[in-house]
This record gives structure tokens, sequence and C-alpha cells, in this order.
């Protein structure tokens, strides 16, 4: 039996090192970057309004998400206190909540499978984001997200296969 997306999700998730710090900026903002690209292409292919990139998945999967919440809880049990940014404990929920629409065979989380790896990339490499009046915190700088459709005419980053 394959093992299901959010199990493989939630052991991937399991294995960040959430006390590593010091990777390259550079690197966390092409991530952070392809990840807007992916949400901008996917929210104007579907004709999905989102005032945001960071956006909640049960509004839009046709999933209950009782699955995700419990794989979140055994994340939260195995890596405690270790996730102390909210931004970065509520990626790793949407990210499971993605995977359970996958498993579900919900039709938008199986047409982009990989909406959130860049997000979990950037995870595994050690990187941080936040939220701050209108724009993403992340590597050295501000990314403004008042106009973040835009990324969808950027060109794709080609992202490290290994962290």
């Amino acid at each position: 039996m394959m093992e299901s997306r959010v199990e493989h999700g939630l052991v991937r998730l399991s294995k960040i090192n959430f006390d590593m710090a010091g990777c390259s900026p550079e690197l966390v903002e092409n991530l952070a970057g392809e990840y807007i690209r992916r949400v901008a292409i996917m929210s104007g292919e579907q004709g999905i309004s989102m005032p945001s990139p960071f956006f909640n998945p049960l509004s839009m999967l046709s999933i209950d998400g009782h699955v995700a919440k419990k794989a979140m809880e055994r994340f939260q049990s195995a890596v405690g206190d270790k996730v102390r940014n909210a931004y970065l404990r509520r990626a790793c929920e949407c990210y499971l909540q993605w995977c359970e629409g996958i498993d579900e065979g919900d039709p938008i989380a199986g047409r982009y499978p990989d909406l959130f790896e860049p997000l979990v990339k950037l995870l595994e490499v050690g990187g941080e984001f936040g939220l701050h009046h209108g724009e993403l915190m992340v590597g050295n700088g501000a990314v403004p997200l008042r106009d973040w459709m835009r990324f969808a005419k950027a060109v794709p980053f080609s992202m490290p296969s290994t962290v």
C-alpha cells in the first residue's frame, strides 16, 4: 500500500531541524518567490480571488481537514516548542491540509500537487518568514504583497533537489 501524502508530509516535516539557521538569504527569498508564483498561477487558472498567497486550504478544497488536523497534532507533539514562529507552524498545517486534499482526490489539490514544495524546501534549509504590514519578511528583505499576483509572470526558480 502506498504511503498517503499526509503521512509522507508528516514524516518530511518531522525531519526538519527547526533549530538550524544561517542559510543563504538569497535561497530563502527565491524559494518564497517561487511559492508565491505557484499560488498566483493556481489562483489565476482556477479563477479564485485570494487576498494573499498565504491562504487557508480548507476554504477552497473539498475536505474536512480531520486527517491533517491529527497529523498536525502528531507533528506538534514530535517537535514540541521548536517551531516558535507562528507563520512557520501555520505553513506546516496548510501543507498537511493540501496533502489531505491530494489524498482525498480534490481536483484543485490534484492539479497542483507540488504547490507547497518551495515553502517546505524553505523550511528544510532553515529559512524563516513572517508577515508584517502587508509585506512578506524573508531573507534580508521584505516583499510587498499588495500586488502579489504579479508573481504569476515571474521566471520559475529552479529549486535545489537536495537540501
